[in-house]
């Protein structure tokens, strides 16, 4: 496990559907970043409850229909089993030494993250930032996919074919075809 500082958060999540439903049916958190995701992250690593509830589909909707609402613990349906398994097995990291336990200790729920190590990530949590990121790629211009574009380089009234690198080189930008 590496642990960095020097991170800042695109505020970009991606959330399996039952983390989905289980922020529905808890309305005491308000925050993605500062509460669902401290949660998520004491979950997965907590010793006594590293286990989410695992509840059969049919078993969670009568649930959900008699009681009307469901306990305000994080439910993974049974039918992410096999990708969880797979998961697990492709999985290089353990969380304890010394025995043949197997990684996780049975935990099902995992949270990533991704860094980016070079490419174009903006993050647009202002007005300011919005705009700048619109005056940066106007939207006269066709960006095709899989492009990198550099920091500081304006697009205007341009057409950039798939997989090419915008270098940023003195007042004119140099495109590299890939």
């Amino acid at each position: 496990m590496h642990i960095k500082t020097g991170l800042e958060d695109a505020h970009l999540y991606c959330l399996k559907k039952a983390v989905v439903d289980f922020l529905a049916d808890n309305k005491s958190i308000s925050s993605i970043r500062g509460e669902l995701v401290p949660y998520l992250v004491r979950k997965q690593f907590s010793k006594t409850t590293n286990s989410p509830k695992i509840k059969d589909d049919a078993e969670d909707q009568n649930q959900k229909t008699n009681d009307g609402s469901t306990d305000h613990e994080l439910l993974i349906s049974s039918r992410d089993e096999p990708l969880l398994q797979l998961a697990q097995e492709r999985s290089c990291w353990n969380d304890h030494r010394g025995d043949m336990s197997e990684a996780y200790h049975g935990g099902k729920l995992r949270c990533y993250v991704h860094i980016i190590e070079q490419g174009l990530c903006y993050r647009v949590n202002t007005l300011a930032a919005y705009i700048e990121a619109n005056r940066l790629m106007g939207s006269d211009s066709i960006i095709g996919a899989l492009c990198q574009v550099a920091d500081k380089t304006s697009i205007k009234r341009s057409t950039i074919g798939n997989a090419t690198t915008v270098k940023e080189k003195g007042p004119q930008p140099l495109i590299v075809p890939m």
